[in-house]
């Protein structure tokens, strides 16, 4: 029986392996297309202002699309060494929810914010700072129209439980399984990396990430990581 359990895990392991492989080799095909293509371009007609003139303005764009892909996947693959320090929660958010409160404004989004009396934590604050602007960032995408955006913590036991949500157009069910999978994207140009290292992180701080969303109505993500007294974490974060 545990033979069994051993090889379906492994099984389930490979096939992820097998999506994100393939994933990654389609998001690399893409820009080295455009690029061959428009090298063959210019080769076949050196002398032409139009072709030269789409080179130059397509070659760099779609370079920076290939280093920006790169780095995120040497992002993914690892979570640098940094030092650990105590970290008040609170504090941290309402300094990111201050960096996006003219957009909000401006996107006609209300943000509302809910703290706990205390919610230090021994964590890297600059790696939960990634965290968090990458789920107010999507939560702000995700509301073209305006609605609204919830940041709450709450001591639950000897963990702060930290909630982002939104009011906006919300995840399909047969996706939200699928978004902390690597290149899993529901924009059009995503890369599907900012997720998946949102959640590498979490881990990283003995901490779980969940998600719940109806399309139509919102989403809401929920990070539960232990308070300073109860935290596991040694003094540094390993590759």
């Amino acid at each position: 029986m545990l033979t069994k359990q051993k090889e379906l895990l492994l099984a389930n392991k490979l096939a992820t392996f097998g999506e994100v492989a393939i994933s990654m080799v389609h998001e690399l095909r893409q820009p080295l297309t455009a690029l061959k293509g428009m090298t063959q371009a210019v080769m076949q007609n050196p002398e032409d202002l139009e072709c030269l003139a789409d080179f130059k303005a397509v070659v760099p764009q779609e370079l920076d699309r290939l280093i920006n892909l790169l780095e995120s996947l040497l992002k993914l693959g690892q979570v640098p060494e940094h030092s650990l320090e105590t970290v008040d929660l609170n504090h941290l958010l309402q300094r990111i929810s201050r960096l996006f409160a003219s957009r909000c404004l401006t996107r006609q989004i209300k943000i509302v914010e809910k703290f706990s009396n205390r919610s230090e934590i021994q964590a890297d604050p600059d790696q939960l700072s990634q965290v968090f602007i990458n789920l107010i960032v999507n939560a702000i995408q995700a509301m073209p129209n305006g609605g609204g955006l919830k940041i709450c913590t709450a001591k639950k036991d000897r963990m702060i439980v930290v909630t982002i949500a939104d009011t906006g157009s919300g995840i399909r069910k047969e996706n939200v399984k699928k978004i902390f999978q690597p290149f899993f994207s529901g924009k059009k140009n995503g890369l599907g990396l900012g997720l998946a290292l949102v959640e590498k992180i979490i881990k990283y701080h003995h901490g779980t990430i969940t998600v719940k969303s109806k399309v139509g109505k919102g989403t809401e993500f929920t990070i539960k990581l232990p308070t300073k007294q109860a935290s596991g974490v040694s003094n540094h974060i390993r590759t």
